[in-house]
């Protein structure tokens, strides 16, 4: 069961505090209930946003549009709808409009759902070839996806915010391979990352020869996306003038669609241009807490208060 690990932390926040809790729908969804007064959570989403900034939230074009609106730099996307199920919004056909943009951002273009999580389904698209397959293939879970232009990323910067408070801002920074003069690309991985390439979805990888061999100390990026479910590390943004920027994006952002619990990406590119990417209602630590030494105590302390939170209503 996916959230085997959220249950148990919030049920360990509970005991702590003194609540009940209990398991609903599979383990989906939670019921606390202290002072005759229950609240719940559902697939990490908390009692804490209301319905429609939780929608905004989820739907990347409609927060572009918002952010776009009120002056916050913000990561462009173009909507597109799919043909057979939103047949009303396309004037020109997908493939169409994909080429277009395509050729107009340097013929390098990320094709993503327009209301996905995690890095699923995000595709590079670097060949006017791959257009058609992956509009096709993102097409046959979504009804509308985005484009958007390929920014050449340093780091990407998530921060956990609650009621106008940044809990923490870390930074997601792509693996790397070290060669040896010996091993391939492949058997690197399964050294270096302990991962099978047949057990990393293929989006997530770059276009290489997972059978040449990097020389002895040469650095191989396999991945493309600082997702950490795309194989990405956190680093936690220390204080400082960066740190300082992207939090104000962060406040700027959530005031504007009104939500006050959200995990918020901000990018920053080679050229130290920041950009908000996007903002996620549901809070999934469960990445984090695996890849970082003191996940789970971090992680504790943020659902804590978003509890907390949740029992003041």
């Amino acid at each position: 069961m996916y959230a085997e690990s959220f249950n148990r932390l919030v049920k360990e926040i509970c005991k702590e505090e003194n609540i009940e809790v209990e398991e609903m729908s599979y383990g989906y969804m939670l019921k606390l209930k202290k002072n005759n007064r229950e609240h719940y959570i559902i697939g990490y989403r908390f009692e804490l946003n209301n319905q429609v900034s939780a929608a905004i939230a989820k739907d990347k074009y409609a927060t572009y549009e918002i952010l776009k609106k009120n002056n916050i730099p913000v990561v462009e996307y173009k909507i597109l709808f799919n043909e057979e199920s939103r047949e009303k919004y396309c004037r020109k056909g997908s493939v169409e409009i994909a080429t277009e943009y395509f050729y107009k951002n340097n013929e390098h273009i990320v094709i993503k759902p327009n209301t996905g999580h995690e890095g699923i389904g995000v595709y590079f698209c670097d060949k006017k070839e791959k257009i058609k397959p992956i509009l096709n293939e993102v097409y046959k879970q979504n009804n509308s996806i985005v484009l958007c232009p390929y920014y050449n990323i340093k780091t990407e910067y998530r921060t956990i915010y609650l009621n106008g408070q940044c809990m923490i801002t870390y930074g997601k920074n792509i693996p790397y391979l070290i060669g040896d003069g010996k091993l391939n690309i492949k058997e690197l991985l399964k050294k270096e990352q302990n991962l099978e390439l047949e057990d990393i979805r293929k989006e997530n990888l770059k276009d290489v020869d997972f059978n040449y061999i990097p020389k002895e100390n040469e650095k191989v990026e396999i991945f493309w996306k600082h997702n950490l479910s795309g194989g990405a590390n956190p680093k936690i943004l220390e204080e400082g003038e960066l740190k300082t920027k992207i939090q104000n994006i962060v406040r700027q952002t959530a005031e504007a669609i009104n939500i006050n619990f959200a995990s918020i990406d901000v990018i920053e590119t080679m050229q130290g241009e920041l950009y908000l990417l996007e903002v996620n209602s549901g809070i999934f630590m469960k990445n984090f807490i695996e890849k970082h030494p003191e996940g789970k105590k971090i992680a504790k302390e943020i659902y804590s208060k978003a509890i907390k939170e949740i029992l003041k209503k």
